[in-house]
């Protein structure tokens, strides 16, 4: 994908500029800027994302979820077996099926028949 490039005018103190500068040189500040525009655009979509996410799942049972140290189990159990697999080289590393916890064929929701999201799997 190509993008059209603009030029813009930024106001910054000099020292800061001074420091990029001595960073990454003069002639790729422009590179550096936009490198960092871009990680901050995506962290604040990131976190606009989970506040539009917070509590979806509060109505919603999911097994080793039930209280928050069942869920940070869980996510341990789920992080240690993700490390195994990608050790191993497993292929079907991240795979899961489409059926969701409460039986619907949602994407969205929590996959429930992937063997590397249940406790028993670590």
């Amino acid at each position: 994908m190509t993008s059209q490039v603009v030029r813009t005018h930024v106001v910054m103190p000099k020292e800061v500029v001074d420091e990029i500068d001595d960073l990454v040189g003069p002639r790729r500040r422009s590179e550096f800027l936009t490198e960092l525009a871009q990680k901050e655009l995506r962290r604040r979509r990131l976190l606009e994302a989970f506040d539009r996410a917070a509590g979806s799942l509060a109505e919603v049972e999911i097994p080793g979820w039930e209280t928050s140290e069942s869920a940070e189990e869980w996510v341990r159990n789920l992080r240690r077996t993700e490390m195994r697999r990608d050790r191993a080289g497993h292929p079907n590393r991240g795979e899961c099926s489409d059926q969701s916890v409460s039986g619907r064929d949602d994407r969205r929701a929590v996959p429930r028949s992937c063997d590397m999201m249940s406790p028993q799997g670590s």
